[in-house]
C-alpha cells in the first residue's frame, strides 16, 4: 500500500525511527508558530506524522543556512513524531493518517487555473480541502536560535508543493521574516 512515509523512507535512503518520546516543548512551539504564521492558507489537512528532516535541492552555502551550525542534524534526519490531537487544538486542521493519505495521493489532481467553468479560487479551494500539509522534524542551530523545517502540500498524485524554512527565535516567538525560503518547488 502507498504511503507518504514510505515515499520520505525511500527518497531519504535511511529508515526513520518513529520516536517513543514526546517532542520536546521546543519543537512544539515551532510547530504552532509555523501553523499560526500560515493560518491564512487554506490547509484544512494535516500529516499525523512529521518526516524526517532534509536538505534536498538546498546548497550548504546557500545564504539562508549561513552562519547556522546544526544540532545533531542526523536524528532530525532519522527520527520521526506523531502528532497529537493537540497540536490542531484552535485551529481548522485535521490530522490525517497514512491511509487517508494515500487516498489523497491517488485521487486525480486538481488543476491549479480550475476545471472548466470553475474559478481559480474554487480550484483552490478543492485543493486545500483536499489536500495535506506534511511538516518535517525540525533541525535546530546549537543556540536554538534558528530552526529549519521543510513543509510539503500534496493536493494529488501530481500536485505537490515544497519548501525549506528557516525560522528564528525573536524574543520569544518564532518568526519566518529575517530570512529568505531556502528552497521552494512546486510541481
Amino acid at each position: 500500500m502507498p504511503s507518504l512515509l514510505l515515499a520520505s523512507i525511500l527518497a531519504s535512503g535511511c529508515q526513520p525511527v518513529l520516536s517513543d518520546s514526546p517532542m520536546t516543548e521546543d519543537q512544539l512551539i515551532v510547530y504552532r508558530s509555523f501553523l499560526d504564521l500560515f493560518s491564512s492558507l487554506p490547509w484544512h489537512n494535516l500529516a499525523n506524522r512529521t518526516a524526517p528532516f532534509d536538505l534536498r535541492g538546498v546548497s550548504e552555502d546557500n545564504a539562508c543556512l549561513r552562519g547556522i551550525e546544526f544540532e545533531n542534524l542526523r536524528m532530525s534526519r532519522r527520527t520521526i513524531h506523531a502528532f497529537s490531537p493537540e497540536i490542531t487544538k484552535g485551529r481548522e486542521l485535521k490530522l490525517v493518517d497514512p491511509l487517508e493519505q494515500a487516498k489523497i495521493l491517488q485521487r486525480e489532481d486538481v488543476s491549479p487555473d480550475g476545471q472548466k467553468g470553475q474559478s481559480k479560487e474554487e480550484s483552490d479551494r478543492i485543493m486545500s480541502k483536499f489536500g495535506f500539509l506534511e511538516l518535517s522534524e525540525i533541525a535546530f542551530d546549537k543556540k536554538h536560535q534558528f530552526a529549519v523545517l521543510r513543509f510539503r502540500f500534496f493536493c494529488g498524485s501530481r500536485c505537490k508543493t515544497s519548501e525549506t524554512l528557516v525560522m528564528e527565535k525573536v524574543g520569544n516567538e518564532w518568526s519566518n521574516k529575517t530570512r529568505r525560503v531556502c528552497a521552494a518547488f512546486i510541481n
